[in-house]
């Protein structure tokens, strides 16, 4: 059973329910795994540096002998990364879920205007187990697609075909670098913003909070927005800044209601069919809409 462990009974009060802030994503747990995620990535970095750098030195290196040594190179890492994948995995998920703890009690504490000693949750190791998961599989993708980049434009190299703006290979290989920095920076940011986001979710429902409200960054970067950055809508991004403000229910993410439960509507089409966070690297989170009656609370004695 979950349930949320208040320190003095609660008072009497007229409100039937409250909105409550939505826990923000944690950036400097997203910080930390982005210097992690790019500090795996030198060491392969730099073998296919030196691999080029051979290249140079000996002409007569066939496209083969150089594709060999690659797949090496990939089959190294790949066995570290498969390694210590799992490992990574679940400290990151183990630190979103205690900085959610602990930003829920505050969140709480916040909303109820009473000390909050603590929010019980049983049951969460198997969600927790798979976004662990989810993002070990996601570590283990770096050296393959990291080599096969490289794989592609070494091949054209040896056929002859210019490189983009006229690069030399070597120069072209450090802007894949790039490429793949930037990669693991999205990973960083998206997977944690996701685990956050699932994390709330099941702590809300858990104890009885069953709706939230859809909040958005209010800027122009959400999706959606009249003038803004990203007004465009797409299948896998649609828009997102009409959902500002609406109640949405856990049980049905193709609901919505514009006068707060009364009645419930089916999303428009452009809307998304799904909850903050799920999208790509969305920013939208979820405040809670707090039943007071249906909150799930002991107090200590």
């Amino acid at each position: 059973m979950s349930v949320i462990i208040l320190n003095q009974k609660p008072k009497p009060s007229k409100k039937k329910n409250i909105t409550a802030e939505p826990v923000r994503d944690p950036k400097r747990i997203e910080w930390a795994m982005r210097r992690m995620l790019l500090k795996l990535q030198d060491p392969i970095k730099q073998e296919i540096e030196d691999l080029l750098a051979q290249m140079e030195l000996n002409p007569t290196i066939t496209a083969a002998e150089v594709g060999r040594r690659l797949d090496l190179i990939k089959q190294k890492y790949q066995i570290q990364f498969d390694t210590i994948a799992p490992n990574f995995a679940e400290q990151w998920v183990q630190q979103v879920n205690g900085y959610n703890r602990e930003q829920t009690m505050e969140t709480l504490r916040k909303a109820l205007g009473i000390d909050v000693g603590a929010v019980i949750q049983e049951n969460m190791k198997q969600d927790l187990d798979m976004m662990m998961y989810e993002a070990a599989m996601y570590i283990k993708t770096i050296p393959n697609e990291m080599v096969l980049k490289v794989a592609d434009r070494v091949l054209q190299h040896y056929k002859g075909i210019p490189m983009p703006e006229n690069r030399t290979l070597i120069r072209q290989i450090k802007e894949e670098f790039k490429v793949s920095d930037g990669r693991a920076r999205v990973l960083a940011r998206d997977q944690t913003a996701k685990m956050n986001c699932s994390i709330s979710a099941l702590r809300q429902k858990a104890v009885g909070i069953d709706k939230y409200i859809w909040r958005t960054s209010k800027d122009r970067r959400v999706v959606g927005t009249p003038g803004g950055l990203y007004k465009k809508i797409t299948a896998l991004h649609k828009n997102h800044y009409k959902m500002e403000g609406l109640m949405c229910r856990w049980d049905d993410p193709t609901v919505c209601s514009r006068d707060k439960g009364k009645t419930w509507v089916k999303r428009d089409a452009d809307m998304p069919l799904n909850h903050p966070g799920d999208d790509i690297l969305c920013r939208c989170r979820p405040a809670p809409y707090i039943d007071i009656q249906e909150l799930k609370v002991k107090w200590s004695e």
